[in-house]
């Protein structure tokens, strides 16, 4: 995992990517599968996170899509997982 200076944001991460892919299914939950392909975090008071995500419908017609989840986690260990997802749109 790179370095991270308070308040700026870190390189992109690919350790431990199952563990979050895990955590963003758990939850969303059903319908959709998560499976993060990098995140970046900045440190605050706690942790933020930016996880860029493949996701795909689990029914027909399985579309896929790239999309930015945006999580933080607090000094006390607890997740905040914000509901909106942001598309990631090819330029």
């Amino acid at each position: 995992m790179s370095e991270s200076i308070p308040g700026g944001w870190s390189d992109w991460n690919f350790d431990n990517l199952e563990l979050y892919s895990t955590l963003l299914q758990k939850h969303f939950g059903l319908g959709v599968g998560y499976e993060v392909l990098a995140y970046a975090t900045q440190v605050v008071a706690g942790t933020n996170y930016v996880f860029l995500t493949k996701t795909t419908l689990i029914y027909p017609p399985f579309k896929q899509n790239v999309v930015r989840v945006d999580a933080f986690l607090s000094l006390e260990n607890e997740w905040t997982i914000k509901e909106e997802i942001k598309p990631v749109e090819p330029n």
